[in-house]
């Protein structure tokens, strides 16, 4: 049933799972078990393969969505952008408000708060809303790692 949520996805250009499945693919639990990713069907896995680097599955993403769409937005990458610019960024600089700081970050939000009046046009799928509905997410790393070790058992 999951294998075929990606084809849906992409279908419909909804990018937002897919890079949620890429984080989950590199969670530590999960990538260590190399026994799993040998179990996994050779056409899975070369798909799986080529998009676990976050960077390569963005630009594939474009590539997907061709000039029909001048920018992938998923909150990761503005996120990420956000704590790099509050990490690397001193807050003061000779004892005075970094406002060069604070400004890129302030541009950065408008720039997320610009997103949202783009309205997304699809038609729900009932089969996907159904699956997202009733879809355990497990967050512990210590019941991945249980979960992982139970699919070598297989």
């Amino acid at each position: 049933m999951q294998q075929q949520r990606t084809p849906i996805c992409m279908a419909v250009n909804n990018f937002f799972p897919l890079v949620s499945i890429v984080s989950g693919l590199n969670m530590r639990p999960i990538s260590r078990r190399k026994k799993t990713w040998e179990g996994l069907v050779d056409e899975h896995k070369n798909d799986v393969d080529g998009s676990r680097a976050i960077d390569r599955t963005h630009a594939k993403l474009e590539t997907a969505l061709g000039p029909s769409c001048d920018v992938i937005t998923t909150n990761a990458i503005y996120l990420k952008d956000l704590i790099f610019m509050n990490d690397r960024s001193k807050s003061k600089v000779r004892g005075s408000i970094n406002f060069d700081a604070l400004r890129m970050m302030a541009t950065r939000v408008e720039d997320i708060a610009n997103l949202v009046p783009v309205e997304y046009p699809h038609q729900p799928i009932p089969t996907n809303q159904n699956y997202l509905a009733r879809s355990v997410v497990e967050r512990s790393h210590a019941k991945l790692k249980e979960m992982s070790l139970e699919c070598e058992k297989l």
